[in-house]
């Protein structure tokens, strides 16, 4: 796996699905998700299939990826679908027309279906708005949701289920933005971070 995420960013993807998960953590993979993101490469990933709360999923749960849920016909979280604060989105995931081993075809259900939508609107939002990066990709699906359930973020379902229609209609302001961070000297009074930068006389 840590070689194909490695092989598809040194060849040109803007966009990995990994409809895959895992309980076990793995600083390899780890690594190779962030060697992804670092270089502007979407990461997309299943959030499991647990029927239950599980925040231990990977590679769902490594931060700057987008965690999908899946849906049911009623725009509902799927029964199976793991709950977790890592869950980003959600997209349909339960019965799901799909391609199956030995040339045939069948209904499939998982949040790795979920998750091929998820890449799938990536992609097209890339090949519309190219200059967008990881984290205006994610601020144009957060802001383009439906949202379904408990208003706002919630562990099922994320920010929402994805919608297409809108994601693609006008882009959005990046309500990510930059990071300000603000250090307390002690004193109580914040200092801004960005003074603390400062090369010293080698030039470090």
């Amino acid at each position: 796996i840590v070689e194909g995420i490695l092989w598809a960013v040194n060849n040109g993807a803007d966009v990995i699905n990994m409809s895959i998960s895992s309980n076990g953590y793995s600083r390899a993979l780890h690594d190779a998700v962030e060697y992804a993101l670092e270089r502007n490469v979407v990461v997309v990933a299943a959030a499991g299939n647990e029927y239950k709360f599980n925040d231990n999923v990977y590679p769902a749960a490594f931060p700057g990826v987008i965690s999908v849920g899946a849906i049911n016909g009623r725009n509902e979280k799927a029964e199976f679908s793991t709950e977790g604060s890592h869950v980003f989105l959600a997209a349909p995931g339960d019965a799901i027309y799909s391609t199956l081993p030995s040339e045939r075809y069948g209904y499939k259900k998982g949040t790795s279906m979920a998750a091929a939508f998820v890449s799938g609107a990536v992609a097209l939002i890339k090949s519309k708005w190219p200059e967008l990066d990881v984290s205006g990709i994610q601020s144009q699906l957060r802001q383009t949701v439906d949202d379904h359930g408990i208003s706002g973020w919630d562990q099922q379902t994320g920010w929402g289920v994805l919608n297409l229609g809108e994601a693609l209609a006008i882009q959005k302001p990046n309500i990510f933005g930059n990071l300000i961070i603000n250090v307390d000297n002690g004193t109580g009074q914040a200092v801004d971070f960005a003074r603390l930068l400062v090369k010293d006389d080698a030039g470090r």
